[in-house]
């Protein structure tokens, strides 16, 4: 399969995997440990049906917007939350830029409808298997920026890099969004324990339809030439799920049809 259609197989299947409003609560709340989180009402989640296309990414851009509102002091305020998914092996070395002209873009686009601007969160979430090496703050890159003090310009992304991360650790987290990481960077030889993690996810959590999604999104990511029968599929899950029974031999059957690419 080449790149750029495996990118685009990326970009639609986690478009659709975190549309799931379940999704970015939890991807908040596990991985992205700053103060702002605890003042998000997750009840008020809302997806934004909006797209920016930056002129030198046309290929490989891909993202999601959520508008999100705030609780307690905040109350009055909502949040956009900018999430750009980066797939790609080679690091990209205009990241930083980037999500400055992006989080541009959205404000342009803000200042239709608001009087004062809502404040922005860019996220950028990277599954790569290169070591993410560049900046994601505008103060690492201009020389004596802090001499301007209040009139300098200030900038700075959240990286999430799936590879910070151990098989271990994510084991331990044990849920939904830890298990699709474990899925990115677990290898082909160890993946009875993908199927482990699985089964402990249905044993403990309550919303199986949020499961069924998790799987899905594995299947359908890493299959090879081979199409899925997901009605097939859903009859075995639900089977499953109403018999208490594994999904191991779920897992071991994705292993046959698929694999874990590494680009």
């Amino acid at each position: 399969m080449k790149k750029k259609e495996l990118y685009k197989i990326y970009d639609r299947n986690y478009k659709e995997f975190f549309s799931n409003k379940f999704a970015i609560r939890e991807l908040l709340e596990t991985f992205v440990n700053v103060d702002l989180v605890k003042y998000i009402d997750f009840n008020s989640v809302e997806i934004i049906n909006k797209s920016f296309i930056l002129d030198s990414n046309k290929e490989k851009e891909s993202d999601i917007i959520y508008k999100i509102k705030l609780k307690e002091q905040y109350s009055d305020i909502s949040l956009y939350i900018v999430i750009l998914l980066e797939f790609q092996s080679s690091v990209d070395k205009k990241m930083l830029y980037r999500m400055i002209e992006y989080t541009l873009l959205l404000y342009k686009e803000l200042e239709k409808t608001n009087k004062k601007l809502p404040p922005v969160f860019p996220i950028v979430l990277y599954t790569g298997s290169k070591k993410w090496n560049v900046p994601n703050d505008l103060n690492q890159i201009v020389k004596g920026n802090e001499l301007l003090k209040d009139y300098g310009l200030k900038f700075k992304y959240f990286l999430l890099d799936v590879n910070k991360y151990t098989k271990e650790q994510l084991q331990e987290i044990g849920n939904i969004i830890s298990t699709l990481f474990l899925a990115e960077i677990i290898e082909t030889e160890n993946i009875q324990e993908l199927g482990n993690q699985i089964d402990k996810l249905i044993e403990n959590e309550n919303n199986k339809e949020n499961i069924k999604q998790l799987i899905k999104f594995i299947l359908n990511i890493y299959k090879k030439d081979e199409e899925i029968d997901y009605n097939k599929l859903q009859e075995d899950l639900n089977s499953k799920f109403r018999s208490g029974s594994m999904l191991v031999e779920n897992v071991l059957e994705f292993e046959r049809k698929a694999e874990l690419r590494r680009y």
